[in-house]
C-alpha cells in the first residue's frame, strides 16, 4: 500500500517562541527534483526559533515513492502534483495527494513548494502562485520585485516582445518590465488588472 510507505516521511519543524502562523515547505512532489530537498533541509537548519513567530515545517520529500524509485511520477506513473488535494480512495497519486493535504497542508496558513530541473529537464526560474487570494498578492507587492505576475501565450518571441513594448509599457506607472519564457504551462496565475 503507497500510504504505509508514505508514512515514513520526514518532517521538520521550528516552533518559534510567540505564537503565529504556519508556513509549510515542501519539495519533491516531483521524486526526481532533487535541488528543493537540501534548500528544505538548510531553511529549516537556519532558523532561529528565538526570533520566529509561528511555526515552519519543512518536508523535503513529499512523494517518497517517486524519490526512491529515482522517477518523477508515482509507481502507477502518475503525476503527484496533478492530484490534490486527493481522495481517500482512488490511484496512488490520489491518496497520497489526499494523505498529505489532509495531514499537513490544511493546517498551515500557507505552502511553499519547491520545484526545481530533474533529469534531462530544465526549468526556469519562476514563481506560482494563486494571485487571486489577497494575502497572496500581497506579498508579491511589498517584495518591490514581483508587482504582477502575467502569464502570457504568443507565437513567437517577436510576439512576446511587441505584447510587453506596446501594451504593458504604455500603461501609467509601468516603468519596468521583467520576462523568463517557458515553454511550460503555467498555472495558478491571476489576471492583470488593466484599466477598463
Amino acid at each position: 500500500d503507497p500510504l504505509t510507505h508514505q508514512k515514513c516521511l520526514q518532517w521538520l519543524i521550528a516552533h518559534g517562541a510567540q505564537t503565529g502562523p504556519t508556513l509549510c515547505l515542501t519539495a519533491a512532489i516531483h521524486g526526481d527534483e532533487l535541488n528543493g530537498i537540501e534548500v528544505v533541509r538548510r531553511m529549516l537548519r537556519d532558523i532561529n526559533p528565538a526570533a520566529l513567530s509561528g511555526t515552519v515545517i519543512g518536508v523535503p520529500v513529499v512523494n517518497l515513492l517517486g524519490f526512491t524509485r529515482g522517477t518523477r511520477e508515482t509507481p502507477d506513473r502518475r503525476d503527484l502534483n496533478r492530484y490534490f488535494p486527493g481522495t481517500r480512495s482512488g490511484s496512488a497519486a490520489s491518496r497520497i495527494a489526499y494523505s498529505f493535504f489532509n495531514d499537513i497542508a490544511r493546517h498551515c496558513h500557507a505552502v511553499v513548494d519547491f520545484h526545481t530541473g530533474s533529469f534531462d529537464r530544465s526549468n526556469l526560474p519562476q514563481v506560482r502562485a494563486n494571485l487571486t487570494l489577497p494575502e497572496v498578492l500581497e506579498c508579491f507587492s511589498v517584495t518591490g520585485d514581483f508587482d504582477y505576475v502575467l502569464k502570457v501565450v504568443a507565437r513567437d518571441l517577436k510576439a512576446l516582445s511587441q505584447f510587453l513594448m506596446d501594451t504593458l509599457m504604455v500603461l501609467p506607472g509601468v516603468d519596468n518590465v521583467r520576462s523568463s519564457v517557458c515553454l511550460d504551462q503555467i498555472k495558478n496565475t491571476g489576471a492583470l488588472p488593466l484599466p477598463g
